[in-house]
């Protein structure tokens, strides 16, 4: 495919200059990472070599990245979400996990390599300061290490596979959660999300279960390993140990209720990702879940670190607030406060360099506003919420055109360090896209800003 041209002189500008006067925020971001990954057990890792340029071509560079139209966002008849891919962002990388493997992609040069081929199939991926790489699945946290040092608690080496919370053979259910206590003693139900916050420590979307024939039901928690002592999410924290900080451990009966503490409030029965806002906020993707009677309508929620007022709420540290998602299904209200928007999925959050909050709701990328100004090619009012990506039609064509005209289907959302979105896809054999910040070269593609950019798929 011949290069993307650049935009010509009358082209707007990118939004807020993301790519520029904010390229020191972006580094914190660059951690906080969600991708859907599979793993195995402490023990050598199964590693490859690079694969060559992922360019787009009509011909994916491997498996992971074909380019069959996704269904869109579903869930199977208990109401867990049905497909778990997504994406991670370093400053140099691109992690993609399907199925059982985990490929790295070069920013600039669009260059695949696969790392790794593993055993249980996870939700969660995130890369560490020392540059190794955490994923979750199932009932526990994983790392795969990429060099020589004693990591949460370990002495490991590089391409090993090392346990650092939970366990494969049993969950919560069976031995209850093990809070305040080493990570690697705790117990997990159903792990949906992985992400590091800018102090280090590993955020965990731990997910409760329902209707699973005759066992008691088990609420959807928030869940943190300190990486050290500290006071982090209102509570004092010791390094290794495993901490709820949001959710109740059984049931959900009263899910969706605000302005208590976070630890004594449900969240929905399939937890999205967690992410950090600039503050140090807790932000949670809370999806639907159909099966409720009445079902429980998708939310994007906050717990705050500070008193102070956001999203237009007085807060207080360590209570859960709901900034988008009405708690009643209905049609997007573009352009209007997002706590009274209706919402599809809320399946991912992620924030950009400018504060916004950036959510994937199943056929749409939307933003909550953190302040008016102009982003993603629109003009926003602080509080309110808008559609960048989608046109309301689940699919992943339209690649090269301008996002908002483009079929989208998505299950998470991650932000690179050069302010691009990744959307990781709701269907694993679709296409990875790409959301560029600004005109460039971003994985081994031309990219134009708030166009949007398929890896691996047919120009």
């Amino acid at each position: 495919m011949p290069p993307v041209p650049h935009p010509p002189s009358s082209a707007p500008t990118p939004p807020g200059g993301a790519a520029t006067r904010h390229h020191s925020r972006t580094r914190a971001f660059a951690t906080l990472i969600v991708v859907s990954v599979l793993a195995g057990c402490s023990g050598p890792a199964a590693l490859h070599h690079a694969a060559g340029p992922l360019h787009p071509a009509s011909t994916p560079r491997h498996p992971a990245l074909r380019p069959p139209e996704p269904p869109g966002p579903h869930f199977t008849s208990n109401g867990v979400l049905s497909t778990c891919q997504s994406t991670a962002a370093t400053t140099s990388a691109l992690y993609i996990g399907t199925g059982h493997t985990i490929h790295r992609i070069g920013t600039h040069t669009g260059h695949s390599a696969l790392l790794a081929g593993t055993v249980n199939e996870i939700c969660g991926i995130a890369v560490d300061h020392a540059g190794n790489i955490l994923f979750a699945g199932d009932t526990e946290v994983q790392v795969l290490a990429q060099r020589a040092g004693r990591f949460y608690g370990q002495a490991m080496r590089p391409g090993r596979e090392y346990t650092i919370a939970g366990s494969r053979t049993a969950d919560r259910h069976d031995q209850g959660l093990g809070d305040n206590g080493p990570a690697r003693q705790a117990a997990y139900g159903r792990i949906t999300g992985l992400a590091l916050d800018p102090a280090g420590n590993v955020l965990i979307s731990d997910s409760g279960r329902r209707d699973c024939h005759g066992c008691d039901d088990m609420g959807s928690l928030v869940r943190v390993i300190a990486e050290r002592t500290g006071r982090f999410y209102a509570f004092s924290m010791k390094a290794g140990d495993s901490y709820t900080v949001a959710g109740i451990p059984s049931g959900i009966a009263d899910a969706g209720h605000d302005g208590g503490p976070a630890t004594g409030n449900s969240l929905g029965d399939t937890l999205g990702q967690v992410t950090t806002g600039r503050d140090g906020s807790l932000i949670i993707a809370d999806p639907a879940t159909p099966t409720l009677h009445p079902p429980f309508a998708p939310m994007v929620r906050v717990v705050p670190t500070r008193p102070g007022r956001a999203f237009g709420l007085a807060m207080k540290p360590g209570h859960i607030y709901t900034i988008a998602g009405s708690g009643h299904p209905g049609a997007l209200h573009d352009g209007r406060p997002a706590a009274q928007s209706p919402l599809a999925l809320a399946s991912g959050a992620a924030v950009d360099p400018n504060g916004n909050v950036v959510v994937a709701d199943g056929a749409r990328l939307l933003v909550i506003a953190a302040a008016t100004g102009q982003f993603w090619g629109r003009h926003m009012t602080k509080g309110d919420i808008y559609t960048i990506a989608g046109n309301g039609t689940p699919g992943s064509t339209g690649d090269g055109g301008l996002a908002r005209q483009a079929p989208v289907s998505l299950a998470s959302v991650t932000v690179d360090a050069a302010g691009n979105l990744i959307l990781g896809p709701a269907d694993p054999a679709a296409p990875v896209r790409v959301i560029a910040a600004s005109p460039n070269l971003f994985y081994g593609v031309r990219m134009l800003p708030w166009h949007i950019y398929g890896l691996g798929t047919a120009s």
